[in-house]
């Protein structure tokens, strides 16, 4: 079991409580001197004895009416019927059930208290010895509220109470651990929710009025991920304003190079022809750099339709098995199930396109691209899989190739002509679409990577 900072507050204030619950105990049980289980009981004998005296005294020294006088209080102020008797005489004139005479007869002959219960009705006899040696027998007929039954059941009371306590404490230890830890819950949230990328998420308004130390905390967090959210933005403004400023040069530089080609002679058009692709080259990578500013920002003009994704792939299958040949390697469906998403066509197949562009770039010459799709309709996922036989990647690298320019090996990239934007790009198109991507290495075949495309068949 983990040990989280609830379970901590939760015991240490439960023990804390229970440890002064038992110093109380403790104390009470010395102020009383220890009295246990019989020792109770006697207690309540010898207050039965005290009032069954009074109750003779007063019968001898007064008559009948005075006991009947003694006897009303009782009635009144507790649950609690008093009977003396003299022989199986009831001399307050009451009715009685037989089998009480029963027990009169009974404690008429023993020195202890004797008691008979009948129903939720307990009657407790005692037997009392008046003037001149004359025995009587007082009787007290009294409930589970009556004052007798609950000073002869004071320990079982007491364990009752004991138990009530425990429970309460439990609940409040409860209940004061999850209030401590609810902010903090809450605090994990959103830094979770800020690790995953969404920089508007926020603490103290979800706190409440709350004033201490966790909300000093959830400030200071929610000004650092203001600040955070406002670098990333002007981060991303700044490429999409240079990446716009550059085409307009780029574009004068491309028709200068063709006034050229038809000015100079032979003898330049070789270093000309260079210039024209490194021109081309940087024209793309500007366009993969506002492609992957519009997919960060989610901005998108066009509205999602039906998509036959397994008719998308087989075409872009096909034209890149046309362009593999030339390294003497081929791109080929292994798997292919009718699958269709909902979502936009150009996106879907830029996204594609460059994770099959990537595995084909780094495959080794002479082996096979193995693409696959599927659909699982339990889960209504299609799921993409596109595997090369290269030299994968290591596995602490394997989450970080989704990052816009980030290279595994710089000198690789550059000598299979990669900007380090294409994956960084699939990656926001396919979250557009509900989707995601992961990248693992194979662990049979001959190795390589395989990159994973899961998108719901529902999505928007």
């Amino acid at each position: 079991m983990r040990n989280t900072v609830f379970i901590k507050i939760f015991l240490w204030f439960w023990l804390c409580i229970i440890t002064i619950i038992g110093a109380v105990a403790v104390i009470v049980v010395m102020h009383l001197g220890g009295l246990h289980g019989s020792e109770w009981r006697r207690l309540a004998e010898k207050s039965l004895s005290l009032h069954g005296a009074t109750a003779v005294k007063i019968y001898e020294q007064n008559g009948k009416d005075a006991l009947i006088e003694f006897a009303r209080p009782w009635e009144d102020k507790a649950p609690d019927t008093v009977l003396l008797f003299q022989g199986v005489t009831e001399l307050t004139g009451r009715r009685v059930p037989q089998q009480v005479t029963k027990l009169v007869d009974k404690a008429s002959r023993i020195e202890r208290t004797d008691t008979l219960t009948l129903g939720e009705v307990t009657f407790i006899a005692r037997r009392i010895v008046g003037q001149n040696n004359t025995p009587y027998i007082f009787v007290v007929e009294t409930n589970r509220k009556g004052y007798f039954k609950q000073l002869s059941e004071l320990p079982r009371f007491i364990v009752v109470k004991v138990i009530s306590v425990f429970i309460f404490s439990v609940l409040f230890c409860f209940a004061l651990s999850y209030s401590f830890t609810s902010s903090i819950r809450k605090l994990r949230s959103a830094t979770h929710r800020l690790a995953n990328g969404d920089l508007s998420s926020r603490v103290l308004p979800t706190l409440g009025k709350r004033n201490d130390e966790l909300s000093d905390l959830a400030m200071d967090f929610d000004q650092m991920a203001e600040r955070i959210d406002e670098l990333v933005t002007s981060q991303k403004k700044l490429l999409a304003d240079i990446s716009h400023e550059l085409r307009s040069p780029l574009a004068r530089l491309s028709i200068a190079l063709d006034l050229c080609h038809d000015k100079t002679g032979e003898p330049l058009q070789k270093q000309l022809s260079r210039i024209e692709r490194e021109c081309h080259r940087l024209n793309e990578l500007i366009g993969q750099l506002l492609d992957l500013s519009r997919f960060e920002s989610r901005i998108t003009e066009m509205q999602p339709v039906p998509v036959d994704l397994t008719s998308l792939v087989n075409l872009l299958v096909e034209d890149a098995d046309f362009e593999a040949r030339s390294r003497g390697c081929h791109v080929r469906m292994v798997a292919s199930e009718p699958c269709s998403v909902s979502g936009i066509p150009d996106h879907l197949r830029s996204a594609i396109e460059n994770v099959i562009r990537n595995a084909l770039r780094f495959t080794h010459e002479g082996t096979d691209v193995e693409v696959s799709i599927t659909c699982l309709p339990p889960e209504s996922k299609a799921i993409l899989q596109v595997r090369d036989h290269g030299d994968g990647v290591s596995e602490a690298d394997l989450f970080k190739i989704f990052k816009p320019f980030y290279r595994v090996e710089d000198s690789r990239d550059r000598r299979n002509g990669g900007t380090g934007l294409g994956l960084a790009i699939t990656e926001r198109i396919i979250n557009l679409h509900g989707g995601s991507v992961r990248a693992y290495n194979a662990v049979n075949g001959n190795g390589g990577l395989i990159v994973e495309i899961t998108i719901p068949c529902d999505v928007i």
